[in-house]
């Protein structure tokens, strides 16, 4: 397993998370209005598995771990000291960078978790602590960690320190880094405001009984700043997301002022991102973090969020 002994500034001990909400990707592309068929462009925020894989190894710096620290030689590694986020073979998910180093600690489980606690990474935020107990005794120590800033291109990064006993003077702690990055957009999701007449607004709102509302806006403003909005959303990253309740979902339909122009919808359920469909196509889901294309709907259709 990679490792980096160097002493620095985190502090943890189990579970250690820097999170953003992010939405999970779906697939496909379609043939924009030009007739040629869709590529991959960085579009805003875009990052790589290069940027994320330098972020990873700097964050693995900054942990500061007790004196005497000895890299771990365990075979195989037990459950609780796991990587949490690769798969059985200990591949990466798409679009992530993992790292990790496995460590014997020279103190007893309670001391060292009180070492990680007292380095806290500088640039972390803890957001929690917490132990969970195993079959034959086994005790698994963890703190959660978030993250105060990240930088262009990476979405999200976490830190997970695991700690269980290793007889009654020694820890084994295994801390493992994860970074994803934004995937780059499809040149289909791009759309150029003076191509539409204008945007149909719908909604199927929910309470206080199923009930549908539309509105049509032929305002080139409106149709400008909502195409501008939905142009600087970068593309979500591929992981799952917990959602706040909606009470509706909202469609946007473009009308296009040729024929011959491929339609476009927009969609949001207040889910932390938008779909843009294309000539009938799905594309990728855009991140919009703060619900935005759902507060313009709910607005112009008058709808309580």
């Amino acid at each position: 397993m990679p490792g980096n002994h160097q002493p620095t500034s985190w502090s943890a001990a189990g579970v250690a998370a820097m999170c953003m909400a992010v939405l999970t990707v779906g697939c496909g592309t379609a043939h924009g209005s030009t007739g040629q068929a869709a590529s991959d462009v960085t579009g805003p925020g875009a990052g790589n598995h290069a940027q994320a894989e330098i972020f990873a190894r700097q964050l693995m710096a900054q942990f500061t771990i007790p004196a005497g620290t000895r890299p771990a030689r365990l075979s195989p590694v037990p459950l609780p000291l796991r990587d949490p986020w690769t798969g059985q073979a200990g591949a990466s998910a798409p679009g992530s960078a993992d790292l990790g180093q496995l460590d014997a600690v020279p103190l007893a489980l309670p001391a060292t978790k009180a070492f990680m606690l007292a380095h806290e990474p500088g640039g972390a935020d803890m957001t929690g602590t917490g132990q969970e107990n195993r079959s034959g005794g086994l005790r698994e120590v963890y703190i959660h960690l978030g993250s105060r800033s990240l930088p262009k291109g990476i979405d999200d990064a976490e830190a997970v320190v695991l700690m269980v006993p290793h007889g009654a003077s020694s820890t084994d702690v295994s801390i493992y880094v994860h970074v994803r990055w934004f995937p780059s957009r499809t040149a289909t999701e791009y759309l150029d405001p003076a191509k539409f007449l204008a945007m149909t607004v719908s909604a199927v709102v929910l309470n206080p009984k199923l009930h549908h509302i539309t509105r049509t806006i032929r305002s080139a403003a409106d149709i400008d700043a909502l195409v501008k909005l939905l142009n600087g959303f970068p593309a979500a990253p591929d992981t799952a997301q917990s959602c706040p309740g909606s009470d509706a979902s909202y469609q946007v339909t473009f009308d296009p002022r040729i024929p011959e122009q491929a339609p476009v919808t927009v969609t949001t359920d207040g889910c932390y991102g938008v779909t843009v469909t294309v000539g009938g196509v799905p594309q990728p889901p855009l991140l919009d973090s703060g619900n935005t294309v759902e507060a313009i709907a709910a607005r112009e259709l008058g709808v309580n969020t």
